[in-house]
């Protein structure tokens, strides 16, 4: 046959699987694939990939899997399964340096897997290794470096910091599951801090931030440097980057700026083109004038088609 209904999962929340070079967003999927059709199992961080299951039952070791003619099922499940990397996992002390690395106390962008625009924290590991961050301490609180310990989970994904990479902590008080968070909240107030020790105490690092208007975040420029920045755009995740600042004091311009919201192309005006712009970004075209907190219509921390759809209500009825 040369379609067939697949069901397609990984055994890790954050294990990746792409279908014919596009990532499944959800990591999951269910629908009719047409032969032949390529799945390709991307490991998380501390983790190789070990085996593709059909139904159960191992089919092959080759992170690659091509659908074919071969199978003759009208319908099958597959699971792309994933093992800890034992051989590159460096133990949480010693001369591991984690930095705190970004921090976001008036978080309005971000949504959590709870869909919660909490408070975050980021991560960056400058180091050539993986590094679990389980037994690692976070506090908000000078006086008490040993606030909270970061748990060990069944996913240990969830935890590990990849080499040259970055990791959120989400500080909003619900459990760590398939993302960190810590149970008190960040306070946005000049003088605040956020603090991370190791188990063994070998080295704590600490990021003193000011009070944080809102869109915007404090880190460190560029990513681990002694620097500190005001940046007017966050960027959760990945590395942080200046758009305009004073090269005496190397610090942003806090003047703040107000936005247009819907002006997805910053053209300032509120037209039929930045419908046009939304899509396109919605489709994965690239817009060098694209502004992702004025797209985000609805506040959601999200650039979709409900944005979209936002949009031309306001439009429709401004007219």
């Amino acid at each position: 046959i040369n379609h067939l209904y697949v069901h397609i999962s990984s055994n890790l929340s954050s294990g990746k699987i792409q279908l014919n070079g596009q990532e499944i967003p959800t990591g999951q999927f269910d629908g009719i694939l047409f032969a032949p059709s390529k799945l390709t199992a991307l490991s998380p961080a501390g983790y190789i990939f070990k085996e593709w299951k059909m139904n159960g039952t191992c089919i092959g070791t080759d992170s690659i899997l091509t659908i074919d003619s071969l199978f003759a099922e009208d319908a099958i499940s597959l699971q792309a399964v994933f093992k800890p990397n034992e051989k590159n996992m460096r133990p949480n002390v010693g001369s591991a340096h984690i930095f705190i690395n970004e921090i976001s106390s008036r978080n309005d962008l971000y949504v959590n897997e709870f869909d919660n625009k909490s408070c975050w924290v980021e991560l960056f590991n400058p180091t050539n290794r993986d590094i679990d961050l389980a037994g690692m301490f976070i506090s908000n609180d000078r006086n008490n470096l040993k606030k909270y310990k970061i748990p060990s989970v069944n996913d240990k994904s969830v935890t590990i910091i990849p080499a040259h990479g970055h990791c959120i902590i989400w500080c909003d008080g619900r459990e760590t599951t398939t993302q960190i968070h810590a149970p008190f909240r960040l306070s946005n107030t000049d003088g605040s801090c956020f603090i991370l020790q190791t188990a063994d105490a070998s080295w704590t690092d600490s990021l003193v931030y000011c009070q944080q208007p809102r869109w915007t975040s404090f880190g460190r420029y560029p990513d681990g440097a002694n620097h500190t920045c005001l940046f007017n755009r966050p960027t959760i995740g990945t590395f942080n980057f200046l758009c305009t600042f004073n090269s005496e004091n190397f610090c942003y311009n806090t003047d703040y700026q107000e936005t247009i919201k819907g002006d997805a192309n910053k053209d300032g005006i509120v037209d039929i083109s930045d419908v046009l712009t939304i899509v396109d970004h919605v489709l994965g075209k690239r817009n060098t004038t694209f502004d992702y907190v004025n797209s985000d219509v609805n506040d959601d921390g999200l650039i979709d088609i409900i944005d979209v759809m936002c949009l031309l209500d306001i439009i429709l009825n401004h007219h």
